[in-house]
């Protein structure tokens, strides 16, 4: 499970990042501005209340992605491949 945390924590990175470039979004920095501070205190509330923090840091890391309207295909089909792995690894039969 760590290594689609890890995975997932670095897909968002890296969408933040191509935001932070883009003029459209205002040069937003929201892995730091916003994104971060959500993973860290989704994180904390999820010890102090015994859930289990990776699937919740997974929620925290995902919370603002992009709306499908936004993607081009091969994006839609990048995200439908990572959400199936997701699903995949936390729901196991």
């Amino acid at each position: 499970m760590a290594n689609i945390v890890n995975s997932v924590r670095a897909f968002v990175l890296e969408k933040c990042e191509q935001h932070k470039k883009n003029p459209k979004f205002g040069h937003y920095d929201y892995w730091n501005d916003h994104i971060k501070r959500v993973v860290f205190h989704a994180v904390n509330l999820a010890v102090l209340y015994g859930a289990d923090a990776e699937i919740v840091e997974l929620g925290a890391l995902l919370h603002d992605i992009s709306m499908p309207s936004e993607l081009s295909e091969q994006s839609k089909q990048m995200y439908k491949a990572k959400y199936e792995t997701l699903m995949s690894a936390v729901f196991v039969d």
